[in-house]
């Protein structure tokens, strides 16, 4: 005979160990998924990694701070949910009026109130899913509040203070360029080893810093001190009068030109939306195969994932290049203003070749000890500022000739 009381006693012993082991366990390691299909990380959207910032920052003679940067983003993501319409950026705390863009026009941003004493999350919506391995483009426009960055020490001498980075993503270079008040000048950059350098923008200095490998968990504060007379403000006038000499001059060509007819473009615009999508596509695989070399260098990928992976987008460039010559064809132009503009792509093209070259060549140079690591990071600097200027060009273009196909 079964003694049912012991039955009952065992089975309340069991189930007493089960709630004790459930109770217990950290359910908090589970990690959870966002409504937007991305996986959700301490900050936000996570697996991004911004290649390169290009933050430019002006200062007037009035104390107003804007701001513009320029964003391209890879998406590393692993796992079941690849794939992602929105990015987390930082932006610091105090930074109003802000506006996203891309090549097409303004896109979604919103704050998201994660909050850091030196950096605040906003969320931009893309204009297409951002799938694994592929990389977007975008710029984000905004203000600063003076009295958080700029202190005046002395009569004519102030000091500028930016915290960059944070949030959830890693940054690989960072381009800063601060531009000064006309006429002003720096005196002192306080920091530390940043690597800078000083350029001049019509009566204007713009100081330029270049950051590397930026951790989303180490934002660096980088503070510069200038001289800017009272005196300055004098030279305004003068600016004025030569913009105003510059637009005078400018409306009496367009009167003499006045009357000649603007030839429009004539396209077919399914062939004309081909080439374009065939080039985008190209420039997408670029940048994924420039990344993959970076990565490669820099250790985060084995030799051998490295070549799988260069087989993989060697053999998608080679079909990319294809069809792009297909589409080209197929265009067959006879427009000038068409033709102009493809040409415009083309030397922008050479550009970019020429640039890799540059910088393949100043690689070799520094490994074999011929130039010193200030001058190698200046040259790179310098070689990435043009790249991006033809890779703005070129989208530039490109969105111009969408605009034709509408």
């Amino acid at each position: 005979m079964f003694n049912m009381d012991k039955i009952r006693f065992s089975h309340t012993l069991f189930l007493l160990f089960i709630f004790i082991t459930l109770s217990t366990f950290n359910l908090s390691t589970f990690s959870t998924s966002t409504t937007d299909g991305s996986t959700a990380g301490k900050n936000g959207i996570d697996n991004l990694v911004c290649r390169r910032l290009i933050r430019e920052i002006t200062i007037n003679h009035f104390w107003q701070i804007s701001v513009q940067d320029s964003y391209r983003i890879s998406n590393f993501k692993t796992g079941n949910q690849t794939a992602t319409l929105q990015v987390d950026i930082a932006l610091p705390p105090d930074a109003k009026n802000v506006k996203a863009y891309d090549d097409v026009g303004q896109l979604k941003i919103e704050e998201r109130g994660v909050t850091d004493s030196s950096w605040k999350t906003w969320r931009v919506t893309l204009r297409q899913i951002l799938r694994k391995n592929q990389t977007t483009s975008f710029m984000v426009n905004y203000e600063l509040d003076s009295s958080k960055h700029l202190t005046q020490v002395g009569l004519e001498d102030y000091l500028f203070t930016l915290s960059i980075g944070g949030g959830n993503l890693t940054y690989e270079t960072v381009y800063l360029k601060i531009k000064l008040p006309e006429g002003a000048y720096l005196t002192e950059s306080l920091s530390g080893d940043t690597y800078y350098n000083v350029e001049r923008e019509f009566f204007s200095q713009v100081v330029c810093y270049t950051i590397n490998d930026l951790a989303s968990d180490k934002p660096l504060e980088v503070t510069l001190k200038y001289h800017d007379s009272i005196f300055n403000s004098s030279i305004r006038p003068v600016t004025l009068s030569l913009v105003l000499v510059f637009l005078g001059a400018i409306l009496v060509s367009r009167l003499k030109t006045k009357g000649k007819a603007v030839p429009e473009v004539k396209a077919p615009p399914s062939e004309l939306i081909r080439f374009i999508d065939a080039y985008r596509e190209r420039l997408n695989i670029l940048e994924e195969l420039r990344s993959l070399e970076d990565r490669f260098k820099r250790g985060v990928v084995s030799r051998k994932s490295y070549r799988k992976e260069r087989r993989r987008i060697t053999k998608l460039m080679l079909n990319a290049t294809r069809e792009l010559a297909e589409a080209r064809k197929r265009l067959k132009v006879t427009d000038p203003k068409l033709r102009e503009m493809l040409r415009r792509i083309e030397i922008a093209e050479t550009e970019l070749e020429i640039v890799t070259k540059d910088m393949e060549r100043t690689e070799h140079r520094y490994r074999r000890g011929e130039i010193s690591k200030r001058s190698y990071e200046g040259l790179i600097a310098s070689y990435l500022k043009r790249e991006e200027k033809a890779r703005r060009t070129i989208e530039e273009i490109l969105a111009d000739l969408r605009e034709l196909t509408a």
